[in-house]
């Protein structure tokens, strides 16, 4: 019985925490770390982009991915709430031409990118995770 328990929790912890060589994406990003849990797109997931070059159109390119491929529709607020699931879009000028940085945690995926094309690559990434409405929890870093 303890054998049998012990093998159990084994597969279960392998499923839950896979090893970066499976996340399914292409390109492979450069780091990915994996974390417990998942980030659910719920009815009320709210959506948000700074002024940032390129942080508008790539969130607008999400939430359009959102509403047609997995029937959720994100809310667009003109601040971004406190409180409730959130997907955040933010320039940063510390990352690289092209390169970007995703932060998940339950309630909140934070995209941070250099420029247009970061944040493109980033909206690629996420889009990949998203075929389910159950989006694993990883950090991502990439850069060309």
């Amino acid at each position: 019985m303890k054998t049998w328990l012990i093998a159990l929790s084994v597969c279960w912890l392998g499923m839950a925490v896979p090893a970066a060589a499976q996340l399914p994406l292409d390109p492979q990003p450069r780091k990915v770390v994996w974390k417990q849990g998942v980030f659910n797109l719920k009815k009320k997931t709210y959506i948000f982009a700074d002024d940032s070059q390129g942080a508008k159109p790539a969130a607008r390119t999400l939430r359009d991915y959102c509403r047609k491929s997995l029937g959720k529709k994100l809310t667009d607020p003109h601040s971004l709430p406190d409180k409730g699931n959130r997907i955040a879009f933010y320039g940063d000028d510390l990352l690289p031409e092209g390169g970007y940085a995703l932060r998940m945690y339950k309630d909140m995926i934070e995209v941070r990118a250099g420029s247009s094309e970061g944040f493109d690559a980033a909206v690629h990434t996420l889009m990949q995770l998203m075929r389910t409405r159950m989006v694993p929890l990883v950090n991502v870093d990439d850069e060309p």
